[in-house]
């Protein structure tokens, strides 16, 4: 190999480095294009989160509105049970008195069952009469207390 010229090897030496400028300009281009690539994939990723988030709120939102309604619903079904129970019940103790029992207290209960003991009908249908009135009282109290 012939010995090189002190020109020669100048060029050489400037094409060298040419060629890393280029190289290290093709290398932060290659750099910035894939910073830029993954900034507007970073920007996407939020975006799409956001408009997930929006989107969730709205259903969430929604889902809570339908749960009040319900709710609401709900609570009317039970105070319409509870007024139909309370008017069956007003029924029943109309069709089928017994002797004011709902309005009993505790000495006219104690009253009610020493009568019972002083019972002593032999008549069968007096005491069948007998023996519905005390379950029907007994009925009402278990019911009422």
């Amino acid at each position: 190999m012939p010995k090189k010229t002190k020109a020669q090897l100048e060029e050489e030496r400037l094409q060298r480095e040419e060629e890393e400028r280029k190289a290290k300009l093709i290398e932060e281009k290659r750099l910035a294009e894939e910073a830029e690539k993954k900034r507007l994939e970073d920007i996407r990723i939020k975006e799409e989160r956001r408009v997930f988030r929006e989107g969730e709120l709205l259903r969430l939102h929604e889902e809570q509105r339908n749960l009040f309604d319900m709710e609401k619903t709900r609570e009317q079904q039970l105070r319409i049970e509870e007024e139909y129970d309370a008017r069956r019940e007003e029924w029943e103790a109309y069709r089928n008195p017994v002797d004011s029992s709902e309005n009993m207290s505790e000495s006219d209960i104690n009253t009610f069952l020493s009568l019972c003991e002083e019972n002593n009908s032999q008549d069968w249908k007096e005491i069948f009469e007998f023996v519905q009135t005390i379950q029907r009282v007994g009925q009402s109290i278990e019911y009422k207390w």
